[in-house]
């Protein structure tokens, strides 16, 4: 699924214009990149979190040449599931399974 398609359902769900509903979605994705940037944590309940994890400098290599390379900490962002999408796939995964 695309921001194009959530935007979609946006349009045909509320009965809003299609700028309408860009304009929202992106406001949403605004809020929670900058959230997201600023060391926030955004939970949305039932779907899940979004965070930043630190990573530690190391030495890393060049795969290509094989050198070794100097890797500067950074901030990663991350998505941890909620509980509704965990249960969602384990109800998935038991029907595929039967």
């Amino acid at each position: 699924m695309t921001k194009s398609d959530i935007s979609r359902n946006i349009f045909y769900k509320f009965r809003l214009s299609a700028t309408d509903a860009d304009a929202i979605l992106n406001t949403i994705i605004d809020c929670m990149s900058n959230a997201i940037v600023s060391g926030s944590r955004v939970e949305i309940r039932g779907f899940g979190s979004f965070y930043t994890k630190a990573c530690k400098p190391y030495t890393g290599r060049n795969p290509r040449t094989g050198e070794n390379v100097e890797v500067k900490a950074k901030q990663l962002p991350c998505f941890r599931q909620g509980k509704g999408i965990r249960d969602a796939f384990k109800t998935l995964s038991e029907r595929e399974s039967s």
